[in-house]
């Protein structure tokens, strides 16, 4: 995979590439700012220092697909990242659980709730059985965030679809995901790009998780590229 991709336009200086690990503090500090706009979202309360180095980790595992859209004045405002391998990316993630611990720790001391609270989040998410047995090592998408604020139009779904279409000529015929149904922007647009929901999972604190699928045609991509040279 090149690191630029051939999405910007002349209208629009903004570029989508492959992150590299030392975008890891632009990242770290995109994915708290749009955390914290996501409803019912959590992460953002446990600081930047822990989301450097969740993306130290997730940029050095392989199986991991990571793109960010680049402003030439701002730098990083989007993020679309996942796995071509949702277990690889679990079983990283659990290697580097000191790592997340200790940049995590700053916030812990500060907010002592947290701890009660991610203790929490952790039995809930051991508890979805039936996502983990459909997501186990399929390709999956994580996370995707832009600035709310940042004032270029159509980038974000531009920069979700870039990461489909990456997929897709990595071979893969369908990308998975999950996604809090309270979060209703987010799952519009997914469902517009063709997502559908294959079932839902109640949580125990009310909250109910759509696991869904992007259903990808890689050998229809291939012919269309082949076309086009």
């Amino acid at each position: 995979m090149t690191n630029d991709l051939k999405t910007s336009q002349a209208s629009n200086p903004i570029r989508i590439r492959v992150a590299k690990p030392s975008d890891a503090d632009q990242l770290a500090r995109i994915h708290q700012v749009c955390s914290a706009h996501q409803p019912g979202s959590f992460m953002h309360h446990l600081g930047v220092a822990f989301f450097r180095q969740y993306y130290r980790i997730l940029l050095r595992e392989p199986t991991s697909v990571i793109l960010c859209a680049e402003d030439p004045s701002d730098g990083i405002v989007g993020i679309a990242s996942g796995t071509i391998d949702a277990t690889a990316e679990t079983q990283a993630l659990y290697v580097g659980r000191y790592r997340l611990l200790l940049g995590s720790l700053p916030e812990l001391v500060r907010k002592p709730w947290l701890i009660k609270e991610v203790h929490k989040r952790k039995k809930l998410l051991q508890s979805m059985d039936q996502a983990n047995s459909i997501i186990g090592g399929r390709a999956r998408f994580s996370f995707w965030g832009y600035l709310p604020d940042h004032p270029s139009k159509g980038m974000a779904i531009r920069l979700l679809k870039t990461f489909l279409n990456v997929m897709e000529d990595l071979g893969h015929d369908s990308v998975w995901f999950e996604n809090d149904t309270i979060n209703v922007n987010a799952q519009k647009i997914n469902l517009m790009l063709g997502a559908e929901i294959v079932t839902t999972c109640p949580m125990d604190d009310g909250r109910v998780r759509a696991i869904a699928v992007h259903r990808l045609q890689p050998e229809r991509r291939r012919q269309i590229i082949l076309k086009k040279r």
